[in-house]
């Protein structure tokens, strides 16, 4: 996860990018969530299969499949899906918060199989 700060038309823009990709563990996706928890964000999973890389016996565990939804404050939300058995590339989300009117928005949701 990454924040960064800009200034447009004068305003603070705080946006935060959430990626998931393949060296992803299980406590990174614990770490964010609550993070994001702790700013009235939430990021939630129906379905999140870690596992080994290589036939499920050996190797780096990573995320195979996620399905799931993030939600901003506002109640705006966005739902994703993505992986299968070996086709699991990345999520990127991205939002912004405008520190001066606390509007809030989805920037994007892109995933890649």
């Amino acid at each position: 996860m990454t924040r960064t700060t800009e200034v447009i038309n004068g305003d603070k823009v705080e946006k935060t990018v959430i990626l998931l990709d393949g060296n992803t563990s299980r406590e990174d996706v614990i770490h964010t969530c609550n993070f994001l928890a702790a700013e009235d964000v939430q990021l939630t999973f129906d379905k999140l299969v870690i596992g080994k890389s290589m036939l499920g016996l050996v190797g780096k565990s990573r995320i195979r499949f996620a399905e799931g939804k993030i939600e901003l404050p506002d109640g705006s939300s966005e739902k994703f899906t993505a992986g299968g058995a070996a086709s699991f590339r990345f999520i990127r989300i991205q939002y912004s918060i405008n520190t001066a009117t606390n509007s809030v928005q989805i920037d994007m949701l892109e995933k890649i199989d």
